[in-house]
């Protein structure tokens, strides 16, 4: 008999959501005017400079993500905004290969891994953390047993994954512009 590995939840889940947003990004892609934002990557120099100050952005999604946890909307947040971030990564995929071919596809992957790999994978982590959470409450409040929930764990990885994002975005901040600077002969 064979034995199947299958994929957690919270991966098949950001499976379907990559497709769909690889096909919302698609079309997007070719029914926007992309002239501006190619005029703008086409002088790559300055495009790297305005473009990796993430802190600001990532700061208030994640005060509004744990807003809305507290009253269990983070749940359908999440998906909406791992949607939303696949989207961007994927036409930023386009626009690259557009403008700079087959070497656009690869810098654009590099650019996309550097500067988004560990802020989505801390937040998967952060939704399944708060996922566990709600459930844990809601088992908590509706069962009102003494079973003790690991409320303060789920609370530090949480804790713990905010600050490696906050961390993680100081570093791109400051680095990440040298890094793809040194990495534009790609695109040569």
């Amino acid at each position: 008999m064979k034995s199947r590995t299958k994929l957690p939840k919270i991966f098949q889940l950001s499976l379907i959501i990559y497709l769909i947003s690889l096909f919302i990004s698609f079309i997007l892609y070719h029914h926007l005017n992309n002239e501006l934002i190619i005029n703008e990557i086409t002088n790559i120099n300055t495009y790297l400079s305005n473009s990796l100050n993430l802190l600001p952005l990532h700061f208030i999604f994640l005060g509004i993500l744990l807003s809305l946890s507290l009253i269990g909307l983070s749940i359908f947040i999440f998906p909406i905004y791992i949607l939303f971030e696949s989207i961007c990564l994927n036409y930023n995929l386009f626009i690259f290969y557009h403008i700079f071919k087959f070497k656009g596809l690869i810098f654009s992957l590099i650019y996309n891994i550097l500067t988004k790999g560990l802020y989505l994978i801390l937040i998967l982590i952060i939704f399944k953390q708060i996922k566990k959470l709600t459930k844990d409450i809601l088992n908590n409040l509706k069962y009102k047993s003494e079973k003790t929930y690991n409320f303060n764990k789920r609370i530090k990885i949480i804790s713990l994954c905010m600050i490696i994002i906050i961390i993680n975005d100081i570093i791109i901040y400051f680095f990440a512009h040298k890094i793809l600077l040194k990495l534009v002969f790609i695109l040569k």
